[in-house]
């Protein structure tokens, strides 16, 4: 499971997703938390948390952590459609080359 990173902004072009490496379901429903400890400049910082089944290829977004500009913590509750396995895709946007965040993803409570 993804615990933490530190993101930086890189120069020109659209910037790309950093994904997790996938790790299995542990319930039907999950409240997932994202905090922001640090960050730097003006970068918006966007993740999304995506599910698969193991025989499928391509990844379902299931919600996202939209628009995030300052430290805090953020959380999005998931009732239905989490399949076996969970990923967090994250980015940042806007701000200027050199401009971070400290993201780290709080432990996972899932439920039945």
């Amino acid at each position: 499971m993804f615990l933490g990173d530190i993101l930086i902004r890189n120069g020109g072009g659209t910037p790309p997703y950093i994904f997790t490496a996938p790790f299995p379901r542990g319930g039907l429903a999950a409240l997932f938390t994202a905090e922001v400890t640090q960050l730097s400049g003006s970068p918006t910082l966007i993740i999304a948390i995506q599910t698969k089944n193991h025989d499928e290829l391509a990844w379902y977004e299931m919600d996202t952590f939209t628009n995030i500009t300052a430290t805090g913590r953020y959380s999005k509750d998931i009732s239905s459609g989490i399949k076996q396995q969970v990923r967090f895709a994250a980015k940042l946007t806007g701000g200027s080359t050199g401009d971070f965040v400290d993201l780290r993803m709080n432990g996972i409570s899932w439920r039945p």
